[in-house]
This record gives C-alpha cells, sequence and structure tokens, in this order.
C-alpha cells in the first residue's frame, strides 16, 4: 500500500471515513483506510488491544517496501474502562484503544503506540486522533473540513490568538514567550482574564458558596470564587472572526478553561461552544492546560463529560477547530511553556508545515533540554497530523539601517525599502512589556532613496524595538512582516542625569544593529 497516511477505523465509521480519504486526497495527500477489528484479529487473536495496534505500526515500519506511511489516523472515541468494570459503562463508546502511563496520576499517551524503540520517547510516526463517539460527531468534523477547503477568505490566516489565565506563572511566561518566540508577521490578540470584570460565580450550590465568602474575607481579595462572563465573550468573539493559530495558557478542568469559566463545552446544553461561528476560519489550537484532553474519560458518576470540551471543540461543526495540540493528564506550567515554545518554534521557524509534524518536532526539541518533561508523552493531537494551518505571508520588504537617539527620548528609525513596495499602508511599533500596537504617525517614505523614517516616541525604556508593517507591492499584493531589534545591549545616556542640551545623540548604522534570532525575513 503505497499512502502518506493510514486511517485506521472501526467497521462502525468506515462509510463515512472514505469521505475523509476523498478530502485528504483532494488536499494532496494519499492514505489508506484500515479496519480496527482487522488489526485485533491479526495481531490480538481478535481480542480489543492497545498491543495489537502497536505491533501492527511495527510490522508495518518493518516490513512494507518505501516509501512508508508516515502518518497515524486514529478514527473513534476510547474508554479507560475497557474491561466495563464501572456500571454504567455501556454510556461511553470505546472503539479504539488507549494505553496509560505507570506514572501516578496516570494518563493515556499516545506516543507509546509510536515509539521506534520502547521508552526511547522519539515517535516513528505522527500520530493523530480523531475521538468521536457517533457518526454525528465525525459528520460534524468533516463538515467543518469542507468548509475550510472551500474558504479564500483573507484577513484571518495572520491572526494569532493568545488567553492567558490570570494566575502565576502563567501571565510572566505568556509575556515571556510572545516576547521571544512569535514573529511580527502575526496579529498578535492577546486576551489576559485579569483584564476583565469579574463577577460572583452563580453556578455554585450552596455547599460551594463558602468559597465566594472566603474570597470577600480575605486580607487580599481572592478571585476562586468568581467567573467572568466578559473575559469569555471577548475569546468567543475573537474565535469567531478567525485565526490561524490560537492559544490557552493556564488552568482547566474535563469541561472548562480557567476557574473563571471560559469555553464552557462538554456538549452540555449550557455549552458556550455552539456561540463559535468560525467555520472556515479554524485555528491550529494549543491548550496549554491540565486534562482537557483526556479522550478515554470514564468514571461512575461523571460519565457525562467522556465528551469532553476538547472534544466538542473539534466535533462541533460550525466551528471551533481542526486539530488540537491539548494535554490527557495533569502537568506544570514549566513544562507547559518550553513544549509550546517548541512546537511554535518549529512550526514558525523550522519547516514543520503540518500539525504532525510540528508536534514530533516539538516534542523532539523537548527531549533535547536537559530537564525532563512530561509534555512529551501527556500532550496529543486530537485532528488530522496531515492538518496545515495557513502560515502569515511575510517578506523582507524593510530592513532597518539606522537608529538615532533624540535627546528628549525618542528613536528615530531609518529603513531600507525594496523596490518592488508600491506604498506603505500602516506601520506600527509594539512594546513588549504589554503587547499594545502603537500605530506610527510620524513616518515619510523617500521613494527616490528607497527609505522610510519613522519615530518611535519615548522609547528610552525600551529594552525590544518590534516593527510591524502592512504593505502595498507594485502587483497589487498586500504583504506584512515585520522585524526586531534587541535595545538592551545598546549603551545609551542616562536620560534623567542629563540635560537635553548637553545630552549627546547616540546614533547606530546598520553594522551596528543587533537583530533577534528570530526576525522574520
Amino acid at each position: 500500500i503505497q499512502a502518506e497516511e493510514l486511517v485506521v477505523v472501526p467497521k462502525v465509521f468506515r462509510n463515512l471515513s472514505t469521505e475523509l480519504v476523498r478530502l485528504l486526497e483532494v488536499e494532496g495527500h494519499t492514505s489508506s483506510l484500515i479496519d480496527m477489528e482487522d488489526i485485533f484479529d491479526v495481531f490480538a487473536g481478535g481480542r480489543f488491544s492497545a498491543h495489537a495496534l502497536r505491533n501492527f505500526l511495527t510490522w508495518v515500519a518493518k516490513t512494507w517496501p518505501e516509501p512508508q506511511p508516515a502518518s497515524v489516523l486514529v478514527v473513534g472515541d476510547s474508554s479507560w474502562d475497557f474491561w466495563g468494570r464501572y456500571p454504567d459503562h455501556e454510556h461511553v463508546p470505546n472503539w479504539t484503544p488507549s494505553y496509560h502511563t505507570h506514572k501516578e496520576p496516570d494518563f493515556p499517551t499516545d506516543l507509546w503506540f509510536v515509539e521506534g524503540e520502547p521508552l526511547d520517547r522519539v515517535g516513528d510516526w505522527f500520530f493523530g486522533r480523531i475521538p468521536c463517539q457517533t457518526v454525528t460527531h465525525l459528520e460534524g468534523y468533516l463538515a467543518k473540513r469542507r468548509a475550510y477547503n472551500r474558504n479564500s477568505d483573507e484577513g484571518w490566516t495572520d491572526r494569532l490568538l493568545w488567553i492567558s489565565d490570570d494566575n502565576d506563572p502563567v501571565e510572566r511566561d505568556t509575556q515571556d514567550i510572545l516576547g521571544r518566540t512569535l514573529p511580527l508577521a502575526y496579529q498578535i490578540e492577546p486576551i489576559f482574564i485579569h483584564n476583565y470584570p469579574y463577577i460572583d460565580n452563580y453556578y455554585y450550590g450552596e455547599n460551594l458558596a463558602r468559597i465566594q465568602e472566603m474570597a470577600r474575607t480575605e486580607s487580599q481579595p481572592l478571585d476562586f470564587g468568581k467567573i467572568s462572563p466578559a473575559a469569555n465573550q471577548a475569546i468567543l468573539d475573537e474565535l469567531t472572526q478567525g485565526a490561524a493559530l490560537a492559544v490557552y495558557y493556564g488552568h482547566s478542568g474535563l469541561n472548562v478553561l480557567a476557574h473563571e469559566r471560559i469555553l464552557f463545552g462538554g456538549g452540555s446544553k449550557h455549552s458556550d461552544i455552539p456561540k463559535i461561528n468560525n467555520e472556515g476560519r479554524t485555528p491550529l489550537l494549543f491548550l496549554m492546560t491540565c486534562d482537557v484532553g483526556r479522550f478515554d474519560f470514564t468514571d461512575d458518576r461523571l460519565w457525562k463529560w467522556s465528551y469532553g470540551l476538547a472534544e466538542e471543540l473539534l466535533m462541533h461543526p460550525f466551528g471551533g477547530s481542526l486539530a488540537l495540540v491539548t494535554s490527557t493528564g495533569r502537568g506544570v506550567p514549566s513544562d507547559h511553556k518550553n513544549f509550546v515554545s517548541s512546537c511554535l518554534e518549529s512550526l514558525l521557524y523550522r519547516g514543520a508545515t503540518h500539525a504532525g509534524s510540528m508536534l514530533w518536532a516539538g516534542k523532539v526539541g523537548c527531549l533535547m533540554e536537559t530537564r525532563p518533561n512530561d509534555a512529551v508523552d501527556m500532550f496529543t493531537l486530537l485532528g488530522d497530523p496531515l492538518f496545515e494551518p495557513p502560515m502569515p505571508a511575510t517578506g523582507n520588504l524593510l530592513e532597518p539601517d539606522r537608529l538615532k537617539w533624540s535627546p528628549d527620548g525618542r528613536l528615530e528609525v531609518k529603513a531600507k525599502v525594496e523596490d518592488l513596495v508600491e506604498s506603505i499602508a500602516s506601520l506600527h511599533w509594539i512594546d513588549p512589556n504589554d503587547l499594545m500596537e502603537h500605530k506610527v504617525v510620524d513616518w515619510e517614505l523617500d521613494e527616490n532613496e528607497g527609505i522610510v523614517r519613522f519615530v518611535v516616541p519615548q522609547a528610552y525604556e525600551l529594552e525590544k524595538l518590534w516593527v510591524a508593517y502592512t504593505c502595498q507591492s507594485k502587483d497589487e499584493v498586500k504583504i506584512e512582516g515585520g522585524f526586531a531589534i534587541d535595545l538592551s545591549p545598546i549603551g545609551r545616556p542616562d536620560w534623567k542625569e542629563f540635560d537635553p542640551e548637553e545630552k549627546p545623540n547616540l546614533t547606530l548604522d546598520s553594522e551596528d544593529l543587533i537583530f533577534e534570532n528570530y526576525s522574520p525575513t
């Protein structure tokens, strides 16, 4: 079989999965349907077994001729209680196997299925899941994927939505990641939950009312008895606009993000997910949090949450996401920070164009660090590994050439402009401390010299200079990009100690400028 991807499906989803194969073909990929029951018959004597799937993939890698498949997509939900211990186990369909680690507390890990050698933690395949419980769930995913392929609209593919919880070290990590990792070609839309008003959590019953009272009586008021409908609505609005990438960084449960009740989901009649209508504009979504991607959750009392928030975001037919990188267990922020940074660097700078290759490279990047990182085992992909998120068009159209400090603390910038530029539509500078965009109002384009001059006011406190631009090329194509310069090592007078008349200007030419490692070109 010559195919890029093996689509492993139980027979209940086989007919509908032929549509998935057709969509992959439209997208330029070859795939082959493999019956899950056939794998059980050949590699486990007909028994339902996680080892059967692992052994099948090992057999393929050792015996199939080149070019071999590189990707595996498993269709169908899983249940941790596959042996039927809980009385209500029949409420949770168990179409495909999961495998749990021996760590405490344990969690399902898909890395185990694709490790080349036991415990080497390096996958030999790209791996993803569509954990649909019903045909209706799979139909919802396919409808959304068809709409995505049909969409030709622009204006959302350069948007990155970043949602930050209000706990330490989450906000500090967010600032660090945004300042070090993300290119300026993206229109970054940060949402910090603490910037929105809180109200009492009216979902609490009487037995939890004491939490609200504790929040009121603490010497430093607490907010864990609060929710923020305003923050939730802002996030729903931003998702509906569409984005290429979206990241949530913070705390969560199986069916909700943050204790402020952000994106409540899980198939409930009160779910927020049907309010998202970003059909055709769905992002690659990173949920840097705990448990929310636990696709095989089963509990005697809480079995209704076996269809969790991450699964509803994937299966909702009119919006949500087509691919989610999400956690199946409980982690720590430091692991999540290093992991998402590694994934984003792989996607944005190292040529990993698909969700599967990005996740693989992100995990390898974590393994190359000296400290252990449970995120390598804990994070999985819900969605197709061959999903390719749109990347914004970037260009090296403006190249910084000279910086000049003025006595009043302004920074005068001169940049070279490429010949293909017809006009500059907008210039913005961004303060990395608050991620606020500031429109450059004082700028001048000299078409004869091929340079643009502009001024950043009160720049003496900036450690980095971020500039984003929108240009119109001579063939009427809009191109967005940006550049970043590290100002911290550049010597400058102490503005407060010198009289402006005595303070010398500081001018730096292009050979003296120090550029960020990941400035887009």
